[in-house]
């Protein structure tokens, strides 16, 4: 036969009670500041899709109060951007399901103020102990500044594409142009070859000819000599160079004063890279005076023996 309980045994009991009522208490009260005082912009919606919860923060962020989100069920709707508005729909649609494929969604509002904000929710579901499900819990965080940072990285990425199709266009331009003004010297210096060897082999007629004849070959030598006009080619080739270098001449003279009309040409062909034999034939003289040339230059410039000699005039 069961003992009949004692009053004492009563209050014994209804003391545990209220000890765990208070504990109770005590818990949701530290869990709900916890939840209140987080950074992010928490919120609980129901299956239904109902504001159960939201946290304080939402009002830092947007500028509407939890109490008007969960009396107007309808105002998280009308602050969405109108872009994003069918995407956020969709996407809480799914989460409430469990049928979401991604657990992250970004989007825009339109705060109180109207200044519009990115955020990025993060959802996922909420079970009670009996493994009932009890909705969703929502963290909205403000990425608005981290949106604007990629958004300028991006600005910046493209105009450094811009900047190097740009920069490599203007090399690809600066190629074909020295190329163009390679083939135009070593034309003129090949036509400058011929002629002279044209003139000499005239020379060579002339004493075994009648004076008729002989007079005749001198009226064809002069034509040659007359178009072999070195200083007017190089006037021709150093406008063309100019256009592809401009200012080069202007620097050169700058750094370098005492530099001879001869001086500056050499410069200008290995500026363009050319080798000992084609600046021979430009200059109409030997390789190997051309090479004395280079030695020479190589004085006036007061460069050390290390230094490279073309690096260094191209990067006048």
């Amino acid at each position: 036969m069961c003992r009949k309980p004692s009053y004492s045994d009563l209050e014994t009991k209804i003391q545990e009670l209220e000890k765990n009522v208070e504990v109770l208490i005590e818990s949701r009260e530290k869990y709900r500041q916890i939840a209140d005082f987080t950074y992010d912009w928490e919120y609980w919606l129901s299956p239904k899709g109902e504001y159960l919860y939201v946290s304080p923060s939402c009002k830092k962020i947007t500028g509407y109060s939890p109490e008007e989100f969960i009396s107007d069920q309808d105002l998280m709707n009308r602050i969405i951007h109108s872009k994003d508005k069918v995407k956020f729909k969709k996407y809480i649609e799914s989460v409430l399901e469990l049928n979401a494929e991604n657990k992250q969604f970004e989007f825009r509002i339109k705060t109180r103020s109207t200044k519009q904000r990115w955020i990025g929710l993060y959802c996922q579901p909420v079970y009670g102990k009996d493994g009932k499900y009890l909705g969703q819990r929502g963290s909205n965080r403000d990425i608005t500044d981290l949106k604007q940072a990629k958004e300028k990285i991006k600005i910046v990425k493209k105009q450094q594409r811009s900047s190097q199709l740009e920069k490599e266009k203007f090399i690809t331009d600066i190629d074909i142009k020295n190329r163009q003004l390679a083939s135009f010297a070593m034309h003129v210096a090949q036509k400058n070859e011929v002629l002279s060897q044209i003139k000499e082999d005239i020379n060579k007629l002339i004493d075994g000819v009648d004076s008729d004849s002989k007079q005749k070959l001198n009226e064809l030598i002069n034509k040659i000599k007359a178009n072999i006009q070195l200083e007017r080619n190089w006037k021709d080739f150093k406008l063309h160079f100019e256009n592809v270098h401009p200012g080069f001449f202007h620097r050169l003279n700058e750094k370098f004063s005492k530099l001879t009309p001869k001086d500056q040409k050499l410069c200008a062909y290995l500026r363009m890279n050319f080798s000992t034999k084609e600046i021979a034939q430009l200059l109409s003289i030997t390789s190997g005076s051309a090479e004395i040339s280079r030695i020479r230059l190589r004085k006036k410039l007061n460069l050390p023996k290390e230094t490279n000699l073309v690096t260094f005039i191209t990067g006048i």
